[in-house]
């Protein structure tokens, strides 16, 4: 079954919408006649055991506790009781990633150059305890993956993926970037929308009627009052987007909060006038801006199994943390350690590992050690790639070639000790380290005739030096 929903190509969109409504209507018929064979079996396991269709989430080895969690009004951010060490391991349960991207109709961007997702939230389905689970991760975490070369928001994971340019690949390493914040734990699903198709969505299912938190001017510029109101896509895409604009709660989490109100507001719309079943079809009908590695059946029985849950045991949680300017530009989301903790053991049943080198005082460290100590690994490893492809090297050059590698490695082993420690001490050596391996990387292409300029400052902005961060992102 095919992965994504939508096609780059109208010819590519049209087979596909052909081929998905065959499968639904199929599917119904099936439903309605009792059929037999194989295509009964499958509908047996949509209606009665849906968490066959899907792969388990992987869960980490338990390797921390979590210290006790602040809470706030609107969140259940749970609070572990004292002395726990282990928690109950959860089975059963899928992990969905709900993706928005900040395209515009016109194919643009609400600001920058590069549309990102601006709204990250995993849905955790738990088809053991029937539940559902919303945590939301904030956009602007500082990500420091070991599999990603550079330091980024959460949001821009999708750009360093390839974007809409490559969408399989950059839902995938968003994706990865959930698994990495939640300390290893598998999402292996997406949905991803961005602003047409939230609002195709909910015009398709006769917008939503909603008790608006506040009175605000949409960024479409409707104005909006306080109150019971009917929303139409336009308006519930403008209260998704709500931030600066907004009258009360004006931060980030104040909108990751709205974002997942709005969220069990729709699903209860979708639950009380029996439209959950149309769920797949309506998918169908997006033009673009929709993707999936869901198959329609999984979505079929997804929809199906959404029947059983009660929107009153729904649990929202978010990966919040302290929101503020960093030494190295912007505004960053430093995850709260033990908050993280706390809600991963409540959702999963597992403790995992604090997030390691994401801290602000980490970030500080990266401003006045490690962007340098990274600028110089970075181009000596030009060097010392030129010098692998000569094939036979001299005694001379062997030589040189031999004290460069190792000076390499002390610099990287420096660096790693002095990320984690953040001491002075250690922070010198990393200095020291780089001043040898300098000088052995300079003998080194002397040695090998190496015929390009070497460049050993960190580029402004560091974001746009390749040295550090591999791909470029438009932050903001």
């Amino acid at each position: 079954m095919n992965n994504k929903i939508k096609q780059q190509h109208r010819t590519k969109k049209g087979k596909e919408k052909s081929r998905r409504t065959v499968i639904i209507l199929l599917v119904v018929l099936l439903l309605l006649l009792g059929g037999g064979g194989y295509l009964y079996s499958r509908v047996h396991i949509i209606v009665n055991n849906p968490g066959d269709l899907f792969d388990e989430a992987a869960l980490p080895t338990a390797t921390a506790t979590a210290k006790e969690a602040s809470q706030t009004p609107d969140e259940s951010t749970p609070i572990p009781e004292e002395g726990t060490e282990e928690t109950s391991e959860k089975t059963g349960i899928i992990n969905i990633l709900l993706l928005g991207v900040d395209r515009t109709p016109e194919g643009g961007t609400s600001s920058g150059s590069m549309p990102h997702a601006d709204a990250v939230m995993v849905i955790a389905v738990n088809f053991d305890d029937n539940t559902v689970d919303l945590v939301s991760l904030p956009r602007d975490s500082f990500v420091n993956m070991p599999s990603v070369k550079g330091f980024y928001k959460l949001n821009g994971i999708f750009n360093v993926g390839g974007g809409y340019d490559d969408p399989d690949a950059a839902f995938s390493l968003m994706c990865e970037a959930a698994e990495w914040m939640l300390g290893g734990i598998s999402v292996d699903y997406y949905y991803s929308v961005d602003f047409e198709a939230v609002m195709e969505l909910v015009d398709a299912i006769g917008g939503v009627d909603y008790d608006m938190d506040m009175a605000y001017t949409g960024t479409s510029g409707r104005h909006y009052f306080q109150g019971i109101q009917h929303l139409d896509g336009q308006g519930v895409l403008d209260y998704l987007r709500a931030r600066k604009n907004a009258t009360q709660g004006s931060s980030d989490r104040g909108r990751v909060n709205r974002q997942k109100e709005m969220m069990i507001a729709i699903f209860q719309k979708l639950k009380e006038s029996n439209l959950l079943s149309t769920i797949p079809q309506l998918i169908s009908t997006i033009n673009d801006g929709l993707y999936t590695n869901t198959t329609t059946e999984q979505t079929l029985a997804l929809a199906n199994y959404a029947r059983k849950i009660d929107i009153s045991s729904i649990g929202t949680y978010s990966l919040y943390g302290d929101y503020k300017s960093g030494p190295i530009a912007w505004n960053w989301t430093f995850v709260d350690p033990d908050n993280r903790i706390a809600v991963i053991q409540e959702v999963w049943g597992v403790t995992v590992s604090p997030l390691e080198c994401t801290s602000y005082e980490f970030m500080t460290w990266l401003r006045d050690y490690g962007f340098s100590a990274l600028k110089y690994l970075s181009t000596a490893e030009s060097v010392g790639d030129y010098a692998a492809q000569l094939g036979t090297l001299t005694t001379e050059q062997s030589d040189a070639y031999a004290a460069y590698s190792d000076a390499y490695s002390a610099l990287q082993q420096a660096y790693d000790v002095a990320a984690h420690s953040l001491t002075n001490e250690d922070s010198q050596m990393v200095v020291e380290a780089q001043a040898t391996l300098r000088t052995d990387t300079q003998l080194l292409a002397k040695a090998i005739s190496y015929g390009e300029t070497m460049h050993w400052n960190v580029g402004s902005p560091w974001c746009a030096d390749t040295g550090i961060n591999e791909i470029y992102v438009d932050f903001r």
